[in-house]
Order: C-alpha cells, then structure tokens, then sequence
C-alpha cells in the first residue's frame, strides 16, 4: 500500500548525512519528494527508525554549487538503503515524527 504524501522523483544527488554518535558520511540520493529522500547505500544499517539525522545536500548549478542543510527522521532501514521524512526548514525536530517540508 502506498503511503507517500508527495510523489517522488529519480534523483542521484551528493548528500552527507550524520546521525547521533556517527561522524558525516558521504552517500548518494536514489530520489526526492518534497517530503522525504531515499538514500541508497548498504551502510546505513546503523541507522534506527525514528532518529533525527542532519543532512547536507551538495547541488551542483553548472560552475555554481549550492548547499542545503535539512533534518531529517529515519522511517525506514533496509537492505538498499534508507527512506528519511524531512522536518520543515527552521522548525525544531519533533518525535512524533508530524513534521515535514511545506511545498
């Protein structure tokens, strides 16, 4: 059953994520909605469902690149990699998980 609030689109964009206790990493985004991103990578095992996580997206513009900071929530872990559920810009981290990027 699809859950998904906002369709998501193909996308392999540079992202560095942290996690609690784990230094940043590099990985590489398998897509994006507005309201979440999967990361693809079999090392993200670490990660538990329903952490906070920082992410930094690099966004390449031709010879322009441009940083985008976001938090995140990690809503699930598999084999592939994992799905996160992005918090609104400027909105402080909350548990239960309800918020996420405005469109």
């Amino acid at each position: 059953m699809e859950r998904r609030l906002r369709m998501r689109k193909r996308a392999a964009v540079r992202v560095y994520m942290t996690a609690p206790g784990q230094k940043m990493t590099r990985y590489r985004t398998a897509n994006l909605s507005a309201h979440g991103v999967f990361i693809e990578a079999n090392m993200v095992s670490r990660l538990t469902r329903g952490v906070t996580v920082e992410l930094v997206f690099v966004l390449h513009y031709g010879s322009l690149i441009r940083i985008h900071r976001r938090r995140a929530r990690v809503s699930h872990v598999s084999r592939r990699g994992a799905g996160l559920m992005l918090y609104r810009t400027g909105e402080p981290a909350s548990p239960s998980g309800s918020s996420r990027v405005s469109t």
